[in-house]
């Protein structure tokens, strides 16, 4: 079975089950698969740390950057997208990620 690249993306304030949920989900369904390697999913961000929603947790994503031939891009919902409409930058990072993926949630 072809790897499914599955990247979910971080940004400050994003809502803990937005991303954590999806994440979960799919991990879970890659160890129904038996082989443990066909979903590869991880989280990705231009930013290094990433503080979650309105809470002290700060998380670190897999990936600080871009990748490559994404399957499927989650980008998740909540307060925390507010402020990236403001933002060239973390919009051009997005849009960077969607023309690299074949489906975006």
């Amino acid at each position: 079975m072809k790897i499914k690249k599955i990247r979910v993306l971080l940004f400050d304030e994003v809502e803990l089950l937005d991303f954590a949920g999806p994440m979960e989900v799919w991990s879970a369904a890659d160890y129904m698969l038996g082989d443990h390697q066909a979903i590869d999913v991880k989280a990705i961000s231009n930013k290094s740390e990433i503080s979650v929603s309105k809470s002290l947790l700060r998380i670190t994503p897999h990936i600080v950057g871009t990748d490559e031939d994404i399957d499927i891009l989650i980008i998740p919902g909540g307060f925390g997208t507010r402020p990236i409409l403001k933002s060239n930058d973390q919009l051009k990072y997005i849009k960077s990620l969607i023309a690299q993926s074949k489906i975006i949630c």
